[in-house]
């Protein structure tokens, strides 16, 4: 049985594997309600077959290439950047507007995993996890980094992670489609409770801080925020452990950040197209999004854009891919 409904209103997730309620800015949202993929009966040479119409949203495949699972996130649009009432938004992250994301898409449940990035390597003669710590400056380099396999992958350049993406049947997501999957239909800055979504500066360690206390924009304030943070064993954490947003995602906030595909452009949401944007056509920095480990409460939001050279590596970048088509 199907339910087919269009809701003009703020996005509501309920019950993602049960068949719920799905709502969204004005979309016509289609949900299966059992457990068996949809189908239609049709006529092909003369007689009837099913029909399977597509993945159901908050369906989970596993990717053959790297062995990571994979989220479908359905079409729809959204109100994309600063969130209402939201006081830390920076300019860049305005105005909102509102983005339509035409086509559906697999995402990584989780930020690749040194398992998968392994895996990556060996099959391409490419630097293994443990060789891109060594491989970043020497102020960045950090040989304890956590390198377990269920870790998200850091030390990466975007390249890198492109590189990865594309042999893995797939490509980075453009920061729309990013935003988009990571808020699940939630126009809040955040898609639940903080310390229950995200590891980030106050949890990520041996014990609870006040990262917004510690955090100064002076020098001096910096360096010991460093030191303080390192002090308390502050690093990544296995990925999957906290709660996901609505659409079955982990970790879109928190851990490491995440490379996307779009150059950065400090005022390109007051010229993005309205339609599946792509970013500014070239630029120096790639963007990143979703937050990390290091960072302070005001700054782990699903609106957040940070950018980096796509040539640097260090401890807070990360990534997850996203693909058309999964077998």
């Amino acid at each position: 049985m199907t339910l087919f409904f269009t809701v003009l209103c703020l996005f509501s997730f309920a019950d993602p594997g049960g068949g719920g309620p799905v709502a969204a800015w004005g979309v016509t949202v289609t949900r299966a309600t059992a457990a068996e993929p949809e189908v239609s009966k049709v006529e092909r040479e003369g007689q009837a077959v099913p029909e399977v119409r597509g993945p159901r949203p908050d369906e989970v495949r596993i990717n053959p290439q790297d062995g990571e699972r994979y989220v479908w996130i359905p079409p729809g649009n959204f109100q994309m950047g600063c969130s209402p009432d939201d006081r830390d938004c920076r300019d860049h992250e305005k105005p909102r507007h509102r983005v339509t994301i035409s086509r559906g898409f697999w995402m990584g449940q989780t930020e690749v995993t040194v398992g998968g990035y392994r895996k990556f390597a060996q099959a391409t003669q490419r630097k293994v996890p443990e060789a891109l710590v060594l491989a970043a400056p020497p102020r960045f380099r950090s040989p304890d980094f956590p390198q377990s396999d269920n870790h998200p992958v850091a030390y990466v350049t975007w390249d890198e992670a492109a590189q990865y993406c594309q042999w893995a049947g797939g490509r980075l997501p453009t920061e729309a489609e990013w935003e988009y999957a990571a808020r699940a239909g939630s126009p809040a800055a955040r898609y639940g409770n903080l310390d229950e979504i995200a590891w980030y500066a106050d949890n990520s360690g041996r014990s609870k801080l006040d990262s917004a206390e510690l955090w100064g924009w002076e020098s001096a304030s910096r360096i010991n925020y460093r030191k303080r943070l390192r002090d308390n064993g502050k690093q990544t954490h296995p990925v999957g452990k906290k709660t996901p947003n609505d659409f079955g995602l982990y970790d879109m906030l928190g851990n490491v950040l995440e490379w996307c595909a779009d150059w950065y452009g400090e005022k390109y949401y007051q010229v993005s197209e309205e339609r599946d944007p792509e970013g500014p056509p070239s630029g120096e920095f790639r963007v990143m999004r979703g937050a990390d480990w290091y960072g302070p409460p005001w700054g782990v939001r699903v609106s957040t854009r940070d950018w980096m050279l796509p040539d640097h590596r260090f401890s807070r970048i990360g990534f997850r891919c996203v693909r058309e088509v999964i077998p």
